[in-house]
């Protein structure tokens, strides 16, 4: 460390990474269930194209970055390309 006194230097710091492609939502999507449980709500077509409906599914989240969150694991259906709903 004596070697770098009054040097600039660039250091990088690895917190977390993932290990290829994962399924992500924006951190605005998720909201609190009643046990504190992480969720977030799928908007899906219902019968028609123009009918559509809201399903609360229920996630485990992992790492976090430039505004969206990793879903590790999800008690229903979510799939990469589902509309979800954001700030409400």
């Amino acid at each position: 460390m004596e070697a770098l006194r009054d040097q600039n230097v660039r250091v990088r710091v690895s917190v977390g990474s993932t290990q290829g492609a994962v399924l992500a939502v924006p951190v605005a999507a998720l909201t609190a269930g009643p046990g504190g449980e992480s969720r977030v709500e799928v908007q899906r077509a219902k019968g028609t194209e123009t009918e559509l409906v809201t399903e609360l599914v229920t996630v485990t989240t992992g790492l976090a970055a430039e505004g969206f969150v990793e879903i590790v694991s999800a008690d229903g259906d979510l799939e990469a390309g589902d509309l979800v709903v954001v700030g409400r």
